[in-house]
Parts: structure tokens; C-alpha cells; sequence
């Protein structure tokens, strides 16, 4: 019954909700946009565009938005499963996804990630049913990092959006501050100042679980988009010449 009970308020409590538009991509640690010259006609280009996004439908790409051969544009959505990690998505799968542009010319290409959301939800390929007590212990406390994210940052929704999650760090990086500026100010030999300042250092510890949550999904998307420019890169420079 414990079990039972643990796995469905887990459940319940990662619901899913609606995509919020984003801007600014500064706190990534890669480019957004990409221009590589190459020897090939625009056509060429954007025939290997359109190799690669029918070679990962399954993969990848959720949807082809744009195929417009006229332009040499090529607009899709992708998403991107990040890997298990012990304490952060271990019990859970957290997906990122963005759009790809891909604008063919002669000679040049060029490549635009935008729209950058994450989702979560628990892995439901586990069977909660043969975990012992603290497998699911273990399991809990994963998943009460992004519920409890969920519930008082993102209005209970478990799509996020890049400023939200800009804006929901910045704030826990701003309390922490905060904390520690207060324990500066404290007198340790006082019995009280004792108590907030233990009070104040546990505040930390679970703001920075917070921080380091959502900084593994900013970090998500930074080796997706060096994934997926790899992948896109070998298939724009394939060339039918002789």
C-alpha cells in the first residue's frame, strides 16, 4: 500500500500543462546559431536537410513545420530524451525540446536553435511494484525536487520554458545570497543566532538542490544542440560530386 501510495502521488503531482514561448538564450554555454560554408548548390542542401529530418522522424524530430524547397528552408521541432542520472533523473525522464531552422544556400548554410522547453515525468518503464523501501525512499526524493518545483515556480506545470527557468533560478540564487548574507551578520556565540544560522543552512542546501536541477536541464540543452549540429553537419557536407 505504501508503494502504491508513494508512485501515484508522484504520478498525480507531475501533470502535464501548456509550452510558454521564450527570448533570450544567454546563460547557454553554446551558439544558438550556426553558418558553415560549403561547396554545394542551395538545392543540394537542402536535399541532405531533408534526408537527415526523415532519417530521424523516429528519432528526434516531433514534427517538420516548414519545407519550403523554393527558400531552402527547413523548420522542425525536436526532442531529446536526457540521459539518467543518479538523484536527478534516475526514476524520471526529462525530455528538452526546440525548433531547428535550417536555411540552405549556395555555397552556405545555416543553422538556428530556438523555442527551448523541458517536460518531466516519472519513468513509468519502472516497476514500482518490485522496488524496496529504499529504492522508493530514493525515488521520492528525486521526484519531490521538480513537484515541488512545479508547484510553487512553474504554476503546477511541468513544461518549462527557458525564461521561466532563467527567472526561477535567478530567484533561488538571489535567496541564497540573501541567507548568506544574514549568517555573516549573526553572532555564533548566541544561542538563538545558532539556531537561524543552522536554520538558514539548510535553506541553502535545498535552494541549491533547486539551482542544480534546473542547471542540469539548461546544461540539456547545451548537448543537444552540440548533438544535434554534429549529426546535421555530417549530413550537410555529404556531396554527390565526383
Amino acid at each position: 500500500m505504501m508503494k502504491k501510495l508513494i508512485f501515484e502521488l508522484c504520478l498525480f503531482a507531475l501533470s502535464t500543462g501548456s509550452i510558454i514561448a521564450q527570448n533570450a538564450y544567454s546563460e547557454l554555454n553554446v551558439k544558438t546559431e550556426y553558418i558553415t560554408d560549403v561547396q554545394n548548390s542551395r538545392d543540394a542542401l537542402f536535399i541532405n536537410a531533408q534526408t537527415w529530418a526523415n532519417a530521424n522522424t523516429t528519432k528526434r524530430i516531433t514534427s517538420i513545420e516548414t519545407s519550403d524547397k523554393g527558400t531552402g528552408t527547413l523548420i522542425l521541432k525536436t526532442s531529446s530524451q536526457l540521459p539518467s542520472t543518479k538523484g536527478i533523473n534516475y526514476y524520471s525522464k526529462i525530455n528538452v525540446q526546440m525548433n531547428v531552422k535550417i536555411d540552405c544556400r549556395d555555397n552556405k548554410y545555416r543553422i538556428s536553435y530556438s523555442n527551448f522547453t523541458s517536460t518531466v515525468q516519472s519513468d513509468e518503464t519502472i516497476d514500482f511494484q518490485y522496488l524496496g523501501i529504499s529504492s522508493l525512499r530514493e525515488m521520492q526524493k528525486e521526484l519531490e525536487t521538480p513537484i515541488r518545483l512545479a508547484t510553487d515556480d512553474f504554476g503546477k506545470e511541468v513544461y518549462w520554458g527557458y525564461d521561466q527557468i532563467i527567472a526561477v533560478k535567478q530567484k533561488y540564487l538571489e535567496q541564497n545570497q540573501k541567507f548568506k548574507n544574514e549568517i555573516t551578520t549573526f553572532e555564533a556565540s548566541c544561542k538563538k543566532k545558532k539556531k537561524e544560522i543552522n536554520l538558514n543552512n539548510k535553506r541553502i542546501a535545498k535552494n541549491e538542490m533547486y539551482i542544480n536541477y534546473l542547471d542540469y536541464i539548461l546544461r540539456g540543452f547545451e548537448h543537444t544542440i552540440t548533438d544535434l549540429q554534429k549529426s546535421i553537419d555530417k549530413a550537410m557536407n555529404i556531396c554527390d560530386g565526383f
